[in-house]
């Protein structure tokens, strides 16, 4: 099966999207006079992103990617992509 690159751009779009929420969230949080961890900031980050990711239903070429563990699994990729780049900016 070949998914062409127009049937994937919301789906990225959206991703872009919500690790820009990320990198906020995580600026928000280690905004603090106290140093945090990278694990703690990314745990911090997936309980934000995990409000901000509830109601998003992505489907490429009609069919829904999404069930609830491999949403689980974005949100903390995107965490951890986030805490990541927060750590070393």
């Amino acid at each position: 099966m070949k998914i062409s690159v127009y049937s994937m751009l919301p789906f990225g779009k959206s991703l872009l999207q919500f690790l820009e929420f990320a990198i906020n969230a995580g600026v928000t949080v280690s905004d603090g006079a106290v140093a945090i961890d990278k694990e703690t900031l990314a745990a911090q980050i997936v309980d934000k992103l995990k409000v901000e990711m509830k109601d998003w239903q992505p489907q490429i070429n009609g069919v829904a990617v999404l069930d609830n563990e491999t949403k689980l699994a974005a949100v903390k990729f995107l965490a951890g992509v986030a805490s990541a780049v927060l750590q070393k900016g």
